[in-house]
């Protein structure tokens, strides 16, 4: 499968940052007509742009990216994914797969604006690189397949973007496919992201081709010339009435788009009532109302285009600065509390073999030099920021300075994680307003062991997975504490796979990795209320604690944060318990739902109660904690444990006479068929299909398709094993020791 796009954040080719030392050169590029070099950039933050492009995989987001790379001046050759020379999926695996597998940014300029571009990820393993872009982004561009509309990981990163608050413009791309359709694509975003589309263009064909694009604003022919789009910019022309249907399609969609506008702007609706003719509206007027409800996020700019033949990628530049908005449109509340001190986030972190740590940062508030000593207020420690270094395609350039609304990378922070909070001063967060919200990260759905291949790799081993935990949150390590064998975690096959592959190509080591395990998790069906007993001396020091504690189901509601204290009669002795105790029974207690009763797997989706705590003398709060572990766990056991198996939804692009064998296996698999349906020539399956039946899916696909197919996975929740299956399951990972 092409196209995969994941874990790329901000700055570009970090494998070339790795494989050549830094250079301080300033880079001074030849402009096409549009771009400009850093030196001459003025410092206007109304004139940034920090953006994102998102899609499902193989969309076009990469070529759409290289093409902007282009015609911005910043390169001089145009990227191609076929052909594994684009500048953003700089890896190995991303150009052998033709997939992006890091988040990359680059700086460019256009118009006299500066533009911090991020490629974010479509592949569901990787979706946590979308979240962390997401985090620092000030807008984004969704990119459609025109043939396939909105598809499941373009609803994925919609609302990812949406929790984010993030103002996005779409681009419908791949308009020279033969079942190319831009009316049924924007029927796809209203139906499937539930939000108005604004077409600000339609699609100008010559010969059942793509040529160009109607500017429905100023009304004009945009048109670029076949024989030689790379190298020229498009001509424009007035829609005029000679245009024939061409004139008669644009002016009844800029009726409509002034139409919709007039709903949903004050501005425009008083034009429409007032005495100018529709037709008459300054464009002006109406870039502005554009902007305004793109901004407000009530309706959403459609531009479209082929990025493959080089069309529409300009006036999707234009929209960016025109319609998305500089970090100074953008309220963040937290940012009253630093006035003008230093406040950044730390959204990314890459290991260097040379440099150590690189780090990159979104700086919110105040500014930041070069030699400047950082306060990080999640780990309550200073470092010093060493260099620091912007990334303009695959050449690097050291800075001075950096201020709000920048993205920068720095060198020297050995101790920052991804996610924490920097500044300038040392600042006292008791009521939590200086820390910014971290990014919300799932837990991994499949595991692995991972042993040295010798004794003298363990070390070594072991620093690496330290290293890449901090470049990636989505990718977890523990020891089971029963066989001493470290294990990994990811969110899927693919994520595990590139693991490996950046421990054997950028640590040089060659490390054993086990089978791989579907991480199911464990719930209850049934209450049970238990009352444990804990009396034990350890030296002469004697410990003797009761406590009472009932475990509930409580389905979808995940882990409990909290305990819920139960009052009985007139006992009010859980108002007067100690703050230290409930937070050492809460210890407790989650680490008892870290082993569930049947398989040793997290238990979710309870609720847990407390009725009482007997504590005679003195005692710990480690004894606390290890007394509500132990009444917890046998609650657990009580309660009819039950399996819960991840279920992945499957969106499958195939041709009819391909339907049969597809239903046939994903009925072998243990699948359930939601839909099929035609669209535009084209068969789409939807199917839920359990995660333990996945392993080994694309391959599969491919043989009994021919690889004529292309399908998509997400994961969208848990689900009660049947019985038999979980008696199954129980034996085969009985019978394997695990």
């Amino acid at each position: 499968m092409r196209g995969i796009s994941a874990y790329r954040l901000l700055n570009v080719s970090f494998h070339r940052l790795q494989s050549r030392p830094f250079s301080s050169r300033a880079t001074t590029r030849a402009s096409r007509g549009h771009g400009r070099s850093h030196e001459q950039a003025l410092m206007d933050v109304a004139k940034v742009r920090n953006i994102g492009i998102m899609a499902h995989i193989d969309a076009g987001k990469t070529t759409t990216t290289e093409r902007m790379l282009f015609f911005s001046g910043l390169t001089r050759h145009i990227g191609n994914v076929d052909r594994g020379d684009t500048v953003t999926d700089y890896m190995d695996q991303e150009r052998d797969r033709g997939i992006t597998i890091t988040s990359a940014a680059v700086t460019f300029y256009w118009n006299d604006h500066k533009v911090n571009l991020i490629d974010t990820p479509g592949h569901i393993d990787f979706t946590v690189e979308v979240e962390r872009s997401l985090r620092v982004l000030d807008g984004g561009i969704v990119v459609l397949d025109g043939s396939r509309g909105v598809e499941a990981q373009t609803v994925t990163v919609w609302r990812q973007a949406h929790r984010y608050g993030v103002p996005r413009i779409a681009y419908i791309n791949k308009l020279d496919k033969a079942n190319a359709d831009f009316e049924d694509s924007l029927n796809s975003i209203q139906k499937k992201l539930h939000i108005l589309p604004l077409p600000l263009q339609i699609p100008v064909f010559s010969e059942d081709k793509i040529c160009g694009v109607v500017d429905l604003i100023t009304m004009e022919k945009v048109v670029w010339d076949r024989k030689d789009e790379a190298s020229a910019g498009p001509q424009r022309a007035p829609v005029t009435k000679a245009d024939d249907d061409l004139w008669e399609r644009s002016e009844e969609a800029r009726l409509n788009l002034i139409g919709e506008l007039a709903d949903i702007d004050e501005e425009i609706a008083s034009l429409v009532l007032g005495d100018i003719k529709v037709q008459d509206i300054p464009p002006q007027k109406i870039h502005n109302a554009v902007r305004k409800v793109t901004l407000d996020k009530t309706a959403l700019p459609v531009l479209c285009g082929s990025s493959l033949k080089n069309i529409g990628v300009q006036p999707l530049l234009d929209a960016v600065n025109l319609y998305l908005p500089s970090p100074d449109d953008i309220q963040h509340d937290f940012k009253k509390f630093y006035k003008d001190s230093l406040c950044a986030l730390a959204f990314k972190t890459i290991h260097n073999q040379q440099r150590g740590p690189v780090t990159f940062l979104r700086l919110y508030n105040g500014s930041l030099k070069s030699g400047d000593s950082l306060h990080n207020l999640n780990r309550e420690c200073v470092e010093k920021a060493s260099r620091l270094i912007k990334v303009f395609a695959d050449e690097f350039e050291d800075i001075k300075s950096a201020y709000a609304g920048d993205i920068v990378a720095v060198i020297g922070l050995k101790k920052t994680f991804t996610g924490d909070t920097l500044s300038d001063r040392k600042h006292q967060d008791s009521k939590g307003n200086y820390v910014l919200a971290g990014v919300e990260v799932g837990e991994p759905v499949f595991f692995c062991s991972v042993e040295a291949s010798s004794l003298t790799e363990q070390a070594a081993l072991e620093q690496a997975l330290e290293n890449l935990q901090k470049e990636d949150p989505s990718f977890k390590v523990w020891v089971d504490e029963s066989t001493g064998e470290i294990n990994i975690g990811g969110m899927g096959e693919l994520h595990i796979e590139i693991i490996k592959h950046k421990l054997v190509t950028e640590y040089k080591l060659d490390p054993y990795m086990g089978p791989l395990h579907v991480s199911y998790k464990e719930t209850v069906a049934a209450s049970a209320t238990e009352t444990y007993t804990l009396d034990q001396t350890i030296g002469n020091k004697h410990h003797h604690i009761v406590v009472s504690m009932t475990v509930n189901p409580n389905p979808g509601k995940g882990i409990p944060r909290k305990l819920e204290l139960v009052h009985h009669g007139e006992d009010n002795s859980l108002l007067h318990l100690r703050q230290d105790h409930v937070k050492a029974l809460t210890e407790g207690v989650h680490t008892a739902l870290l082993q569930g009763p049947i398989l040793n797997f997290p238990v979710t989706d309870v609720k847990v109660e407390l009725h009482s705590l007997q504590i005679e003398g003195r005692t710990t709060l480690p004894m606390i904690s290890a007394a509500a572990t132990q009444c917890i766990s046998q609650a657990l056991s009580n309660a009819e444990p039950l399996l819960l198996q991840p279920m992945m939804s499957v969106e499958i692009f195939t041709e009819v006479e391909r339907i049969g064998g597809i239903l046939d296996d994903l009925k072998n698999r243990k699948g359930t068929i939601e839909n099929v349906e035609n669209k535009g020539g084209a068969h789409i399956i939807t199917a839920l299909l359990p995660l333990a039946e996945t392993t080994g899916y694309a391959t599969n696909l491919r043989r009994i398709t021919s690889g004529q197919t292309t399908f998509s996975m997400e994961l969208l929740g848990y689900k009660e094993m049947d019985p038999n299956e979980q008696n199954a399951l129980c034996e085969k990972m009985g019978a394997t020791g695990f």
